[in-house]
């Protein structure tokens, strides 16, 4: 299956909006998602490959980029928590 993305895809605003709906905890942080671009575009691209692989029937993949998918989730809260927390202090 090799389907082409639109030349106006972007992986780190698909990312950033797919993190908001799965954990919306995170739309707190909205207009710091800067600092977690990378975090984002990496979800984006890990979110596309396990539906490929969902479609393809290959369960083994979908649960270990299920996996991975939980562990960006989580690296993007713990960063942008502390950078809050960071930010909190500086300007009490």
């Amino acid at each position: 299956m090799s389907k082409r993305e639109p030349d106006h895809f972007n992986p780190y605003r698909h990312g950033w909006a797919t993190l908001k709906m799965r954990c919306p905890g995170l739309r707190r942080f909205d207009g710091q998602e800067d600092r977690v671009k990378e975090l984002c575009e990496d979800y984006s691209e890990a979110i596309r490959f396990r539906d490929r692989m969902r479609l393809e029937g290959d369960q083994e993949r979908v649960v270990e980029y299920d996996e991975i998918c939980l562990g960006l989730e989580q690296d993007t809260h713990d960063y942008l928590a502390f950078y809050q927390a960071r930010r909190d202090v500086a300007f009490s």
